[in-house]
């Protein structure tokens, strides 16, 4: 592999040319390196040939083999002077989904990408042997009606991603009103219809340029509430959504927000464990997962690189399948200050793991935490927050509990308070201070 790469004068060449490529940094260009021999940095060299007019005659950085690499990125020797990582350039990425066009959705499916008052063109083959073409002018094409219902494999490219915006539901309300206010108007289509529909999502979600929330409800207009690139309701309602990748949210590392990303996805049976993995700057899960009613199980890990997230309210809130919680779930979420309500309701819940919560030094809300979840007989818990504050139903009155906290600390009192003023759920629960 490393043969069909040289470096002369400043330039990349890869033979049997195929791919476009540009160089690939997750968060900074501050591992950028250069050639020793010519004090040229890469990103210099880089810019000269690949964003020339001729670069792509030149067959600079291009081989199909760099195409085929997990997690689109790779680190190569090159000469023994350069260590560089590659991903495919935004204009050459392809977003893989498998949808699921019934008679219950009028066959509908859709992509759900804006291109109202944008640049450029997004192309979809929808599976069936039609492409569209969607442009800022026709760009309420991104629906399409099957001719006969089933499953079929969409792909789409643009010639720009971060000139474009995903398209999701802020305001979530979906009463019947707003099913109507979808079916009647082309721009809530987009995402109404693209709820309904996918089924599987086959690779990371591509590098658009933020979020265009829908919130006119009178009207067909559309409202850009935020240009962040942001992950909030992204998935909101997917209920017909069985799977996602490892990384699907690999082009969103800036993102904070995960608010109800995968609300009410009631089919989605298990989460890839490197989900969030590239999100390190996530500050709230609140509501992520609640209504996966099918999810069995949380994989270890699972917000290992979260370490600035501060809340995890209801985060898997009837989650009714769920019957166990890995051990070190959060061990390293110690800024996380919220968790109420996160297991609220997992009712086939048959444990707690005992240091589920030890290193979560900054916890102050458990508001609801493990209410309703009723098959949790006996079990101990270590509590490692001296500021918690708030445990209001905690626990739904188990046959029999130990939960250790720092002694002579705010936790300590709080739960001897609430014991005291709330002995229905907290009659069988011991307090030991350490």
């Amino acid at each position: 592999m490393a043969d069909d790469i040289s470096y002369v004068k400043g330039t990349i060449k890869v033979k049997n040319a195929e791919e476009t490529l540009v160089p690939f940094y997750p968060n900074t260009l501050s591992t950028l390196v250069f050639d020793p021999e010519t004090g040229t940095s890469l990103e210099s060299i880089l810019n000269s040939t690949l964003k020339t007019s001729n670069a792509m005659s030149e067959g600079c950085i291009k081989d199909r083999w760099l195409t085929n690499v997990t997690d689109r990125s790779m680190d190569e020797q090159l000469n023994g002077s350069m260590l560089v990582a590659w991903q495919l350039d935004s204009k050459d990425y392809e977003w893989n989904i498998v949808v699921n066009a019934t008679n219950g959705n009028s066959r509908y499916a859709s992509v759900p990408f804006v291109m109202y008052n944008r640049s450029g063109t997004m192309t979809v083959d929808w599976g069936d042997g039609t492409t569209s073409s969607i442009t800022s002018s026709n760009w309420q094409n991104a629906v399409h009606q099957y001719a006969v219902g089933g499953t079929y494999n969409v792909s789409v490219r643009h010639t720009n991603w971060n000139e474009i915006r995903i398209a999701t539901d802020y305001d979530q309300d979906w009463n019947s009103s707003t099913s109507n206010r979808y079916s009647s108007y082309p721009r809530y289509n987009i995402i109404w219809y693209f709820a309904k529909s996918v089924k599987n999502i086959l690779n990371p979600i591509p590098p658009v340029a933020g979020a265009e929330y829908l919130s006119n409800y009178s009207s067909s207009s559309m409202t850009a509430v935020s240009s962040d690139r942001t992950t909030r309701c992204m998935f909101y309602y997917c209920d017909n959504l069985e799977s996602v990748p490892d990384n699907l949210f690999a082009n969103f590392p800036e993102t904070t927000d995960f608010y109800s990303c995968f609300h009410k996805c009631t089919r989605l049976k298990s989460i890839p464990s490197g989900l969030f993995d590239s999100n390190t700057a996530a500050a709230s899960f609140q509501y992520c997962f609640q209504y996966c009613s099918s999810l069995q199980s949380i994989p270890s890990g699972l917000f290992d690189n979260n370490t600035q997230t501060t809340s995890f309210q209801y985060c898997f809130q009837y989650c009714s399948l769920l019957q166990s919680i890995p051990s070190g779930l959060f061990d390293s979420n110690t800024a996380a200050t919220n968790f109420g309500g996160c297991f609220r309701n997992c009712t086939s819940l048959q444990s707690i793991p005992e240091n589920l919560f030890a290193n979560n030094t900054s916890a102050v809300d458990f508001n609801y935490c493990f209410d309703s979840t009723k098959d949790i007989k006996n079990f101990t818990l270590r509590i490692g927050s001296e500021q918690v504050k708030y445990i209001l139903r905690m626990f739904y009155n188990p046959e029999s509990g130990t939960v250790y906290v720092p002694e002579n600390s705010t936790t300590y009192n709080t739960f001897i308070n609430k014991m005291s003023s709330c002995s229905y759920y907290f009659s069988s629960i011991t307090v030991i201070g350490e």
